[in-house]
């Protein structure tokens, strides 16, 4: 490492290495050549760096190496998304052009050095104390005078701060710049010089009014030079500087919240030359103690003709670049999902759930507008066990144990389309049955959603059963087969209980019961759904998900997700978390992105809960298409057990030689199924009798 560079940097650590290019103005060679980059929201994503810039490095190369010396003047210290920082090339040629690679987004390394960019003087000024190398002052220090957004606080009436040393001594042209924040009531600020011939003293007041004396070496004029003053409540960025060839005092003021910059040059009118030595930096020139004047750096430097010419047009980065997971080597089975699965969401502007499973990158899930819900998050859901198609209607027969008078059963079918609004099923008493007749249409359900009403009490926990049967709930001695029961919580959203059954029963029956209040029951809706022999629990392990790029839509996917899994759709365990990667390119696997969990369960249903975009969280999210898949091995691969409890899983016997393990020969009988498995792979799935008849006794 030479003096003219700092140490490298691992660019491995870091996300982003974008560029400036820096060009010589003046027409002449140079060594040690300090460049101002100027940053704000238009040429540099501030969001994307660390708050304080504490990850910002430049340098001559992308490898890490030539890391120049810079100093952050400015970053951020009031939010306000701009920058000012100094960088060092070790040597320009005249007119030549040297593109600086600026890296960012990884290791919080701050390198940023006042002493180490070839200005005369320079201070950012980080705590109450100024230093004592660099400053000396007429006033008692304390934490008062120190202010994280704005600042060093120089009192009013006198007080002032000047180098130690003589930092203009035999400079003939020199420039001195200041960033300032005045507050509103800030009369001026002064810049006192000291020096062997015509010493300086220029005063600036807020709006137009500049007091001086570089016309009339032996007094002082007040001039009006429009918007050449400060501006209150507001940073101000005052340059001073005196070019000796021309003999003209230049005096700029850029910077503000709302003035338009002003650049005045004056010429000198006096007998002799201009020879400073040093200058008292004021704070506001009266008697007025309440006013607060914050300095956030000053530099003194070289005069300099003609500036260098930054070209930042590589250098903004508009969205984050989140890489890829790594490739592996596990290998998986199909996507799972499909349209012929329950899907719905969480919210009714989320979008049709469907478009997920549909194969079809044209055809896109897309959600509404809405700010809340963006940051909420969007749950969107597949369910293993249900077909797609509610198959209750307000059509078919339905019978219910009483209820209150325009309240029946069929309420229960009717998609809240009752035009008077009573669209629940509301019993006269703390427990009641309803039943649903599919006549003809038998149907082998082996999927219940139950919603409860807004009315209930929050407390009202509603225990239930739910059962099958061929007769009418009317007869006496109707035979009910149970097929599920549980706990109804009370919210207004959709619970989902999932069970075997192939059977396709004619009557289907929900008993509730509240035993915790003893409240009336009342219920929302319904929907029973069919089995279908693909229908069983998944182990998902790998979600993918693709940005709607034939729309061109990829600032709407989602910035973030959560992948959930369940198996009454009513309590959730996390399976998955993260922050998307960046949507704008393709990678390993082309366009989709893929997002690989610990999960070893398996669960009915699983819920996507989309939150953000890369928009900046407005509009809407967007995703073109998703898939869920298993292990490769789950194809072969037979549990025991299929749920969380022998009663899920319909267990009823288990056959295996006394010292079988695991990995041993066994064979199970599971909701009607006689299993033969070896070494934890299916041999042979046979379906039992639903009656043996024994020819050996007379029937």
């Amino acid at each position: 490492m030479s003096a003219d560079y700092g140490a490298d940097i691992n660019v491995q650590e870091y996300k982003y290495i974008q560029s400036v290019l820096v060009t010589e103005a003046e027409g002449k060679d140079h060594t040690h050549y300090t460049a101002r980059l100027d940053l704000d929201s238009t040429k540099f994503n501030f969001t994307l760096a660390n708050a304080l810039g504490l990850d910002v490095h430049f340098s001559e190369a992308t490898n890490g190496t030539n890391m120049l010396r810079h100093w952050k003047a400015y970053w951020c210290n009031v939010d306000d998304d701009k920058a000012t920082v100094f960088i060092k090339i070790p040597n320009m040629l005249a007119n030549e052009t040297r593109r600086i690679h600026v890296i960012w987004g990884g290791t919080l390394d701050d390198r940023s050095d006042p002493d180490t960019v070839g200005l005369l003087l320079a201070d950012a000024f980080s705590s109450f104390t100024a230093s004592n190398a660099k400053w000396v002052n007429n006033f008692s220090m304390s934490t008062t005078h120190f202010n994280n957004d704005y600042g060093l606080y120089i009192p009013t009436n006198g007080y002032y701060i000047k180098p130690v040393s003589d930092v203009l001594a035999g400079k003939v042209s020199w420039v001195i710049e200041s960033f300032a924040y005045w507050d509103d009531s800030q009369e001026s600020n002064r810049i006192v010089f000291t020096g062997t011939e015509n010493a300086l003293d220029i005063r600036y007041y807020p709006g137009s009014t500049i007091y001086h004396n570089i016309v009339n070496g032996g007094g002082y004029v007040s001039n009006s030079y429009t918007y050449g003053g400060g501006q209150r409540a507001s940073f101000n960025e005052t340059h001073t500087s005196y070019y000796e060839p021309t003999d003209k005092i230049r005096m700029r003021q850029t910077g503000r919240s709302s003035y338009p910059d002003a650049d005045y040059y004056v010429e000198r009118s006096v007998y002799g030359d201009t020879r400073q030595t040093s200058f008292y930096f004021y704070g506001p020139y009266n008697n007025n103690t309440t006013q607060y004047f914050y300095v956030a750096w000053v530099l003194v430097r070289e005069y300099r003709l003609d500036e260098a010419e930054i070209d930042y047009t590589d250098l903004f980065v508009q969205y984050e670049n989140v890489v890829h997971q790594e490739e592996d080597t596990i290998e998986y089975g199909p996507d799972v999902t499909n349209e012929e699965l329950f899907h719905y969401t969480t919210y009714s502007g989320g979008g049709n759930p469907f478009k997920l499973s549909n194969n079809d990158a044209q055809d896109v899930w897309e959600t509404d507008q809405s700010t809340a819900q963006m940051v909420d998050g969007v749950g969107v859901i597949v369910d293993f066990s249900c077909d797609k198609e509610d198959v209750t209607a307000e059509t078919y027969i339905h019978y219910d144990s009483g209820h209150e008078k325009f309240y029946a059963a069929a309420k229960l079918s009717d998609n809240g389309t009752d035009p008077h609004g009573r669209d629940t099923w509301r019993t006269q008493s703390p427990s009641g049955w309803a039943s649903i007749d599919f006549n003809t249409d038998a149907q082998a359900i082996s999927g219940l959603s139950v919603r409860t009403a807004t009315s209930i009490p929050p407390t009202t926990y509603v225990t239930f059963s739910f059962s099958g049967a061929f007769d009418r709930p009317t007869l006496s001695g109707t035979d009910w087969f149970p097929l599920a029961s549980g706990t109804l919580v009370p919210t207004n959203t959709d619970q989902f209980v999932h069970f075997y059954n192939e059977t396709p029963f004619r009557h289907y029956k929900l008993y509730c019961q509240d035993d915790a209040d003893s409240q009336d029951i009342e219920l929302e809706e319904w929907g029973m759904y069919r089995y279908k022999s693909y229908h069983q629990p998944r182990n998902i392990v790998q979600v993918r998900l693709l940005p709607d790029f034939e729309n061109n839509q990829q600032k709407y996917f989602p910035r973030y997700f959560s992948l959930q899994g369940s198996n009454e759709g009513q309590y959730w365990e996390e399976l998955h978390a993260e922050y998307t990667y960046t949507p704008f390119y393709e990678y390993t696997h082309g366009r989709w992105h893929r997002y690989t969990t610990l999960n070893e369960k398996p669960f009915y249903v699983y819920r996507m809960v989309f939150k953000g975009n890369w928009n900046g969280d407005t509009g809407k999210m967007v995703v073109a298409d998703w898939e869920m898949v298993e292990l490769a091995s789950e194809e072969y691969t037979y549990r025991i057990f299929n749920g969380t409890d022998l009663d899920e899983a319909g267990t009823t016997a288990v056959w295996a030689l006394p010292n079988a393990g695991i990995d041993g020969l066994f064979y199970s009988a599971i909701g009607g199924n006689l299993n033969k498995v070896n070494n934890s792979l299916l041999v042979s799935d046979n379906r039992l009798a639903n009656e043996i008849i024994d020819i050996n006794v007379i029937q």
